[in-house]
């Protein structure tokens, strides 16, 4: 049967902010994930998708929890239906164990001895990631050439991803063309309207980062030239993902800090001046940013008083 994702990811509800985000991170390193909140749709009968899906995955990964190994579909019909297509293909592989909370009682008999990738040491977080992307071998080092898509981001394990798979260039709107060079991203081009504005070239770090961004224009004489502002990240120590975003354009007195918190969000936006004077022209000094439970943000403007001077609530801005 043809393969038609890179992963299957069997997990209990009571997990799911945690999948949320590990779906997030793993498709930074263009792991195609089936997950159930994403693929299934109204009226699926649920057990045939899901014997289906797990048929056509390239590996099978079960999060284990308390919370999983009480659950009658994880251990029942999921995990049974991959124990099904590792004993009938000769896939030994084929099960990948991730724990996610530690589990009181033994693992099944089936997983009991079988290595599995410890996700309740968050500073083994990163690395975690990158191991399974390597296992399910579309990350491959090997790996050169282009892909097209709707929008690019720097992820929080500071890989470029692209957003919204394209066949081609959009005749409409923004659209990307991200290259590869032997699996790091080379360079990318922007396109607006079919026409192409920019591109982006990177820097990185000794574990394959981001660290640098740049970005270059048409210089009006047929050639290019890099733009004046450059974006650096820096990642924290422990958890290896994203801490800091630092702007500033080239001869400017400040520049833009952004810091985010462990779980890739934005958390305070700061200017920054090299000569310690306040730098009036943003028209702010720092900014707090709060997110509410419907994933809503409100963000808390400060002058260089500390003084709060505004507050804006996305949800208003949105009604």
């Amino acid at each position: 049967m043809t393969v038609q994702h890179d992963l299957f990811i069997a997990y209990s509800r009571k997990n799911s902010r945690f999948i949320n985000r590990l779906v997030e991170d793993l498709k930074s390193y263009h792991v195609d994930v089936w997950l159930d909140t994403i693929e299934l749709e109204v009226g699926d009968l649920v057990s045939l998708k899901i014997e289906e899906a797990i048929e056509k995955s390239r590996y099978f990964c079960i999060a284990i929890s308390p919370a999983a190994l009480a659950s009658y579909y994880v251990r029942q019909v999921e995990f049974e239906s991959a124990f099904t297509v590792m004993t009938r293909d000769q896939r030994e592989s084929f099960i990948l164990p991730i724990l996610v909370q530690p589990v009181a009682d033994k693992l099944p008999a089936r997983l009991d001895g079988r290595h599995y990738l410890d996700f309740t040491r968050r500073n083994r977080y990163s690395e975690n990631v990158r191991k399974i992307s390597r296992k399910v071998r579309l990350h491959s080092d090997d790996f050169s050439g282009s892909r097209w898509y709707k929008s690019l981001e720097i992820s929080s394990l500071g890989q470029p991803t692209g957003i919204g798979a394209l066949t081609q260039v959009a005749p409409t709107g923004s659209s990307y063309c991200i290259y590869w060079d032997k699996g790091v991203v080379d360079r990318v081009d922007v396109f607006q309207n079919a026409n192409l504005i920019n591109y982006k070239k990177f820097g990185y770090d000794d574990r394959g980062r981001v660290v640098e961004n740049r970005m270059y224009s048409p210089d009006g004489k047929g050639g290019w030239h890099v733009e004046e502002d450059v974006w650096y990240y820096t990642y924290h120590p422990q958890t290896g993902r994203r801490w800091k975003k630092y702007m500033k354009y080239d001869g400017a007195r400040s520049g833009r800090e952004l810091t985010y918190n462990e779980h890739g969000r934005q958390t305070e936006e700061n200017i920054i001046t090299e000569s310690g004077d306040p730098d009036t022209s943003y028209g702010y000094a720092r900014k707090v940013f709060e997110y509410t439970d419907d994933d809503s943000v409100i963000e808390h403007w400060y002058d260089y008083d500390g003084d709060l001077i505004q507050v804006v609530d996305s949800r208003k801005q949105s009604a």
